[in-house]
Parts: structure tokens; C-alpha cells; sequence
């Protein structure tokens, strides 16, 4: 197995820490491929396919990338604790709407039914 060629730290800039660096260098990467993908789908080089639309949809066009330091400590790119908010968001509303329901089955204002019986 050949690793891809690649020149050492030519993403990386001084003033950026690493994980950052890789999160950028991961987001291009992936709309190039998709760019590739289209183009290679009869698509124009020159405007954006399917692909690179459907990436771009989504969160304002920005990919969401998890880069995390050589050794997984504690340096981490932004986008790591952003997914975990929306993580915790999406549970805490299924968590809530669980005890909703649960509340206006048994007949109780929405208001108690948060609270377990």
C-alpha cells in the first residue's frame, strides 16, 4: 500500500494550531472530491453539480470536520464541540418530547409532564 503524496505542512500555518489547520485543509478536500465526482458525472468544472450542491445546502455551506491532535489529547478543532452541542440538543428535545407525550397521555399539562413519575 502507497501513501498519497503530500507536502509536509504546506496547509499548516504558524499562527493556526494543527486540528484547525487539518479541519480546513479536510473541508476542501472533501468539496474537490465532489467537484471531481460531478465533473466526472458530465458536469461543467466551472459550476457546481449535484455533489458540491448538496454539500453546500447544508449548514450554510460549511462541512462540519472532527480533527483531533496526533495523540487524541486535548487539542481538538472548533468544529468538535459544535457537533457535540447539536448532539446534545437533538437528545435533550427527544428526551423532552418523550415526557411530553408521556405527559398528555396519561392527561397532565404539558407544563408537569417533564418531570418522571
Amino acid at each position: 500500500m502507497t501513501l498519497p503524496r503530500s507536502r509536509p505542512n504546506s496547509d499548516y500555518h504558524k499562527n493556526e494550531q494543527p486540528a484547525e489547520a487539518r479541519q480546513a485543509e479536510v473541508a476542501r478536500d472533501y468539496l474537490k472530491r465532489a467537484a471531481r465526482i460531478d465533473e466526472l458525472n458530465g458536469h461543467s468544472p466551472r459550476s457546481d453539480g449535484p455533489m458540491v450542491t448538496a454539500l453546500k445546502r447544508h449548514n450554510g455551506g460549511r462541512l462540519l470536520v472532527l480533527a483531533m491532535g496526533a495523540f487524541a489529547e486535548m487539542e481538538m478543532s472548533g468544529d468538535v464541540s459544535h457537533i457535540c452541542e447539536i448532539t446534545a440538543h437533538d437528545l435533550a428535545r427527544t428526551h423532552v418530547s418523550y415526557y411530553q407525550h408521556r405527559g398528555a397521555l396519561r392527561g397532565t399539562p404539558k407544563a408537569l409532564a417533564h418531570s418522571p413519575s
